[in-house]
């Protein structure tokens, strides 16, 4: 059996991560909103008799940026040395393996509803994102694991090793062992007897590098596997956020979180606030003294607290220091605290004209997406990466596995063959944003329609309206114009459609008529077709075609004009008089 090597390897890689932890742990207290304690000046002492006001800003501001991200929609774009039909198979196959992963962590963790919902939340409130992500067939069926990273525990060299840190209660622990020794028993590695006491959780740590797995259980080895990948299983990403220095200590403040404008002027309000109910509390119990006349020598008496009533020698009445007027100087101190807070972190829009411009709209979005731009380029380079280690893993399996195996979402599985899928050397993955911000998709709508006819019908679908299938919006597009020159076309598919339904139908009745209906339409196409290749000719229309002619409508700025203010104008204002005729 091996010595604790590995382990101790592990345990020096989180003391040198200890500074980023420290970070993190201080922004998670936030985020739970821990009770904060009003301090002497030095911080040092609690004070007592205040009253202490622990605010939500910090977590409300993270919550509405975390749930945008988690609404995005992402399209998996396949492009290079690859045909366009291998293109559109390779993003098939990734979109079903994404889909399968999703039910996989479902099914498996009780709060993780997808891999995007667990990435937004993470990779705004630590900084960093990570899985690990394996896929196997077994017994001609594709199975994958995945297991979601919180990278407060994941100590790594990018590149060498990853070290997954996690806890279990015993009878969990206990299956997952089984698990491993049921893997030992079938030739694939080791398995190692460990000793499990107590009611505690129960430290795991699974060390991965380029040669061997390696899973620890309480400082002993459970099991060992050559890593039959080559390659590391996880993706682990850093948001590019903070200030990108390198000097020594560098680590604590890399890949910062959302919160890393407003982190200490979140404490700064939390003491506003208690100060001011503080003082707010000494109206419903105001602190009293009495004079009597009794000159012994002793020390003048302590300042009495708030509710509390004492007596005092005469002379020796405690008179506060004056301070000027407090309530506009606690006024002004919250304003300047509030303005920066919004500056690093907004919670409400800006203020609009009435009507507001789309300019004025699309200002605040574009500053709104600038403060997390950081979180939306790591989960491109996330999901990316991950793409990419699903294609590699299918190369792998591929090479020893020839059939077709089903992928994908329950009701919607999609069959491939892993050895078909090309080389992921040959082309690259990227996963493209579908803005989902209601406001903005208003303003492209508008910009959409005073492009028409003037800009390509590809620009528009994707750099304006920036929809998840413009290919596909474009082949519809083009079959409804066909289908309002060709009516015969129109007729075709309903008949298809409801020989279809008539298929599936079970009620007889209504499968009947669904037959009725499939054949008059087939009739009616049967009678157009034969119209159409015989068109009749009026006197006067020798040499026109028989076919309609749909008209082509081009753009104009209309639909731009009621949203750039009440006069068309940036800025809005009052409603412009109607030019009178001239004539």
């Amino acid at each position: 059996m091996a010595d604790n090597t590995t382990w101790d390897k592990i345990q020096q890689r989180m003391s040198a991560l200890s500074p980023l932890h420290t970070r993190m742990d201080e922004t998670e207290k936030m985020l739970n909103m821990e009770d904060f304690e009003l301090k002497s000046f030095d911080g040092k002492k609690k004070l007592d008799n205040v009253v202490n006001v622990t605010g939500n800003r910090a977590a409300a501001y993270g919550h509405r940026v975390i749930e945008n991200l988690a609404s995005y929609k992402w399209q998996t774009v396949v492009e290079g040395q690859v045909a366009k039909r291998e293109a559109r198979t390779v993003e098939e196959f990734l979109d079903a393996n994404i889909a399968q992963t999703n039910i996989c962590l479902n099914e498996t963790f009780e709060d993780v509803p997808d891999l995007v919902t667990f990435w937004a939340k993470h990779i705004c409130n630590r900084g960093r994102i990570g899985v690990q992500w394996t896929a196997r067939v077994e017994n001609g069926e594709y199975k994958i694991d995945c297991v979601p990273l919180d990278m407060r525990y994941v100590p790594y060299v990018k590149g060498r090793w990853a070290a997954p840190i996690y806890w279990r209660y015993k009878d969990e622990m206990e299956q997952e062992l089984e698990e491993y020794e049921r893997m030992a028993a079938q030739g694939m590695g080791e398995y190692f007897k460990v000793k499990l006491s107590g009611n505690e959780l129960i430290e795991a740590r699974d060390f991965w590098d380029l040669e061997k797995n390696e899973f620890w259980v309480n400082k002993q080895i459970a099991y060992r596997q050559k890593n039959p990948y080559g390659k590391l299983p996880q993706v682990i990403v850093v948001a590019p956020s903070g200030f990108m220095f390198r000097g020594r200590g560098y680590i604590e403040h890399e890949g910062e979180d959302i919160y890393f404008l407003i982190r200490k002027l979140n404490e700064e309000l939390n003491r506003q606030l208690s100060i001011e109910q503080t003082i707010g509390m000494d109206i419903l119990a105001p602190p009293y003294e009495q004079e009597r006349e009794v000159f012994d020598g002793r020390p003048s008496e302590p300042v009495p607290k708030s509710g509390e009533s004492k007596a005092v020698r005469k002379g020796e009445r405690h008179i506060p220091v004056p301070r000027g007027d407090l309530n506009k100087a606690s006024m002004t101190s919250r304003q300047d605290i509030m303005a920066q807070m919004d500056d690093g972190a907004p919670m409400s829009p800006r203020a609009y004209t009435s009507p507001p411009s789309a300019i004025e709209v699309a200002t605040e979005v574009e500053l709104l997406n600038q403060l997390f731009q950081s979180r939306v380029t790591a989960l491109q380079m996330g999901l990316s990466q991950l793409k990419r280690l699903m294609v590699d893993m299918a190369s792998l399996i591929g090479k020893e596995y020839k059939g077709e195996v089903e992928i994908g979402a329950y009701g919607s599985q999609k069959k491939f063959a892993l050895g078909t899928i090309k080389d992921s050397k040959q082309y690259s993955i990227s996963c493209r944003l579908m803005t989902k911000n209601s406001k903005l998709e208003i303003v492209n709508e508008a910009r959409a329609l005073a492009l028409w006819g003037r800009a390509p019908l590809k620009y528009i679908l994707e750099d304006v309206l920036m929809v998840e299938d413009p290919d596909g919006w474009m082949r519809e597009m083009e079959l409804e114009k066909a289908k309002r020159s060709i009516p015969a076309l129109a007729l075709a598919e309903m008949a298809l459609r409801f020989a279809e339904e008539a298929d599936e139908t079970e009620d007889e009745v209504e499968a009947a008529l669904k037959e009725t209906q499939w054949k008059i339409c087939c009739h009616a196409y049967v009678m157009a077709v034969r119209q159409m290749l015989q068109p009749v000719q009026m006197p006067g229309q020798e040499g026109q075609s028989g076919q309609p002619q749909v008209e082509e409508k081009g753009g104009n700025a209309n639909a731009l004009i009621s949203l750039m203010g009440a006069r068309g104008l940036p800025g809005g204002g009052g409603q412009g008089k109607v030019p009178a005729e001239v004539g």
